[in-house]
């Protein structure tokens, strides 16, 4: 299969590669994270909460 040593650092290399990305996914990506947000205070953030902001006096 391999024909010259090159050929053979070169796939060691990318099987090690791969196992490195699989562990770098199963340690930070395993769990899925749901946020505990209360979804209230975003709603009246993004869509106002009825009351217009004190501005001032016009200039």
């Amino acid at each position: 299969m391999f024909k010259g040593p090159l050929r053979k650092e070169i796939a060691v290399i990318l099987v090690i590669k791969l196992l490195v990305l699989l562990l770098i996914k199963f340690i930070w990506f395993a769990q899925p994270t749901v946020p505990g947000l209360d979804p209230q205070p975003i709603v009246e953030h993004v869509l106002g909460s009825g009351e217009k902001p004190f501005e001032g006096e016009p200039r």
